[in-house]
């Protein structure tokens, strides 16, 4: 290996794709610049669908879509952060079946494993987000 050669990767890494993302509300209510460090921008195989005032990723699909969803890519400097995000997202890892949301491993397009938070709920008639961009989709105000 090169002197110009990256170092691997060795923090664990989260995928953040709703209001999560840094310069979003909640990436600010749960500081979590204290404990997460931006690697950059990301893609993973999915649908993202509107619900609201948050987004709900699915993987695969669900006959009315499937695509990607354009994300953040963060690495986890604190591990005590997992526990505050499960919290956040209604993940209960006694009770994923009553969970909102549950933390899976996921292969991001770069090809990098990471932690992402799909949502566990029918999504019912919510809109999906063509672009795949809750960030582009806030923008729009569509």
């Amino acid at each position: 290996m090169g002197a110009d050669a990256a170092a691997p990767h060795t923090d664990p890494l989260v995928f953040l794709y709703g209001i999560l993302q840094q310069g979003e509300e909640g990436y600010r209510e749960l500081d979590l610049a204290k404990s997460l460090q931006l690697v950059g921008p990301d893609d993973v195989r999915g649908v993202l669908y509107d619900l609201g005032d948050y987004p709900g990723y699915k993987t695969g699909g669900t006959g009315r879509g499937t695509g990607h969803v354009r994300g953040q890519l963060h690495a986890v400097k604190r591990l005590s952060v997992l526990p505050q995000l499960d919290a956040y997202e209604l993940y209960d890892p006694a009770d994923p079946t009553n969970s909102d949301y549950l933390r899976k491993r996921v292969t991001t397009l770069s090809g990098r494993e990471a932690w992402i938070y799909e949502y566990n709920r029918d999504v019912g008639d919510a809109p999906i987000i063509a672009s795949g961009s809750w960030k582009e989709r806030r923008a729009s105000g569509n």
